[in-house]
């Protein structure tokens, strides 16, 4: 290939390079994607108001130019919220779905915090958080999994005999259980 024929290819390609780029600018400023509707539902605890915060989305935005990925993420880093799903719809909407984190307990480890129907800790007690939940006492940081991992037998215990005092047909019922002890030797012990 000759000087002449390997220039034209190059100032080809940078030539496409730059109608990419500047159709993809147009596309992602255009008022024709701009969101104007946004829907947020699975959320109870949170309000839209505060979901669409976390998300870092407003109206006006343009749809095509949002990292659905990297809102997720945004969301998933609320301690209330377990898994967020984000989807647009094209050309004006942007559709939010949440499931939140359901409080089973609160742990006291020296400081309390909540653990959900898994039993995983998703956050640290705090004004205004549930304060009609069962606490639960005798657990160490030791028993604590974090993420997906599966609980460790302590834990898994405590999850059990409240998830079945939750059930229809106990002899206990979740709403009268005031406190529960863990104690690695004798079992679980509760408080009404």
């Amino acid at each position: 290939p000759s000087f002449t024929a390997v220039t034209a290819v190059a100032i080809f390609l940078l030539g496409v390079s730059a109608l990419f780029v500047a159709g993809y600018a147009a596309v992602t400023r255009s008022d024709y994607f701009r969101a104007q509707t946004l829907t947020v539902s699975g959320n109870q605890r949170l309000s839209e108001a505060e979901v669409l915060l976390q998300a870092g989305i407003r109206r006006g935005d343009n749809l095509l130019a949002l990292n659905l990925r990297v809102v997720r993420e945004r969301l998933r880093e609320h301690p209330w919220i377990d898994e967020a799903r984000v989807s647009r719809e094209i050309p004006e909407t942007i559709t939010i779905q949440i499931e939140e984190h359901v409080p089973l307990a609160c742990v006291d480890l020296g400081r309390k915090f909540l653990i959900d129907a898994h039993g995983r800790v998703f956050k640290e007690v705090a004004r205004g958080d549930t304060d009609d939940l069962p606490l639960v006492k005798g657990i160490d940081y030791a028993d604590i999994r974090l993420g997906r991992d599966l609980l460790g037998p302590a834990m898994g215990a405590v999850v059990r005999a409240l998830r079945l005092s939750q059930t229809a047909n106990s002899a206990i019922a979740y709403a009268d259980i005031e406190q529960l002890h863990l104690d690695k030797e004798m079992g679980v012990s509760l408080t009404l």
